[in-house]
């Protein structure tokens, strides 16, 4: 029902071109203008119902319109030889209606047609009502007529204009819209993906290391219960500590404004370190884990961006968690040192009860395939797999271009 209601509306005529052809059609009768000449019986009203059909359709179907204006205004210069109220009136809505709803080449030649035929209709009226008037006002009735038309037709090209501005602000408005929501999709993924990556270096980095921690303290239970006692210690702290962490993160996450409540320094902004710097916190995550680490430092007195610092902490880190959650309680050599091509860092460890491959850039580890295009970025390489005896993660950080 709603379907057929529809079509029955798209198919009567708007109320506005109903109006105008009423209006038209009125004015048609009252003042015919053709009284008395031959056939003006028959087929003026004719010509009187065939416009009024054309106007009230004239937006639903411009070219019909139009087309059969100008057959009417045609038909009556010929029969006539005399100009009406009707075919004026006509004339200039037909005019108004090219203009403002026919694309080229079709508006061109229709307001040619009503152009022409304009004036040479107020021709032949002019001449059939007064044979014998001064030329000059055959020439004024004739530029009127042609005033009238090119008006309507210039204040038609202005609404077209109009309309056409309101159309392209209304597309750029919908392209606006469409974007900001692309936007708000967009930040809201990088908000979820930000989360993950936070909560992957909490907890799996915490939780990792305390799994090696109790593995460790049940090893060394029976033969050695202080060392075992120490890494339940070691446990307890970690757990509290990671405790704080996820507070601070879900803290960070409820903040409106997605910003900690303490500003945090970027990476960039923070002072420049020198290499020997990282020392105490590379052997500091190396205890934290209660891994058998070998570790072998080899830093000269350099400064380096702090970008690069936290790149080698972090693959540090992220390395060892990897070990502690994916190969147990093995022994891992661990050695930092600047050679001809840069700084290297290499971690490697020996094989677990839990498999070789701890996770990294060539399986599904999320941690290192970050590092690894955080490393790409700053001009370093990161790789990772299996090795003789176990796995290995390699960073190496080029020399920066200021460098001797």
């Amino acid at each position: 029902m709603p379907i057929a209601a529809s079509r029955v509306r798209a198919f009567l005529p708007k109320p506005l071109d109903a109006g105008i052809a009423a209006t038209v059609l009125w004015l048609g009768a009252v003042a015919p203008g053709v009284s008395g000449l031959p056939y003006s019986e028959v087929i003026y009203p004719l010509l009187l119902v065939a416009c009024g059909t054309a106007l009230a359709w004239r937006q639903r179907h411009p070219v019909f319109s139009v087309s059969i204006i100008g057959g009417a205004m045609v038909i009556h210069a010929v029969v006539f030889n005399s100009m009406s109220l009707l075919t004026m009136s006509s004339t200039l809505l037909a005019v108004w209606t090219v203009q403002s709803y026919l694309n080229r080449p079709l508006r061109w030649l229709f307001l040619g047609f009503f152009t022409a035929g304009s004036g040479l209709a107020a021709s032949l009226a002019s001449v059939a009502a007064s044979p014998r008037r001064d030329p000059l006002e055959h020439v004024i009735l004739v530029g009127t007529v042609l005033l009238a038309v090119a008006v309507v037709a210039l204040a038609g090209a202005n609404r077209r204009a109009a309309n056409s501005r309101t159309e392209r602000a209304l597309e750029r408005v919908a392209l606006l819209e469409a974007q900001q929501d692309t936007l708000h999709r967009l930040a809201a993924a990088e908000e979820r993906a930000r989360f993950a990556r936070e909560l992957h270096d909490v907890l799996g980095h915490t939780l990792a290391i305390i799994a090696v921690q109790a593995e460790g303290a049940l090893l060394m239970l029976e033969h050695s219960p202080e060392r075992s006692r120490e890494a339940l210690r070691n446990m307890a702290a970690i757990s509290r500590r990671g405790v704080d962490e996820t507070r601070s993160l879900v803290d960070v996450l409820q903040n409106d404004e997605g910003v900690p409540t303490s500003p945090v320094p970027e990476p960039e902004r923070a002072p420049r370190r020198t290499a020997p710097g990282l020392f105490p916190e590379i052997v500091l995550l190396a205890e934290s884990t209660g891994l058998p680490i070998r570790v072998t430092l080899d830093l000269p007195q350099q400064a380096m961006p702090p970008s690069r610092a936290a790149l080698i902490l972090d693959t540090v880190k992220e390395a060892l968690a990897n070990v502690a959650g994916h190969a147990g309680f093995v022994p891992v050599r661990l050695s930092c040192a600047l050679t001809g091509t840069g700084i290297v860092l290499d971690v490697k460890n020996g094989s677990g009860s839990r498999g070789t491959v701890p996770g990294g850039v060539s399986h599904t580890g999320t941690g290192l395939s970050r590092l690894q295009k955080r490393a790409t970025a700053l001009g370093a390489t990161l790789d990772a797999g299996p090795g003789d005896d176990g796995w290995h993660v390699s960073l190496t950080v080029p020399r920066e271009p200021q460098e001797p």
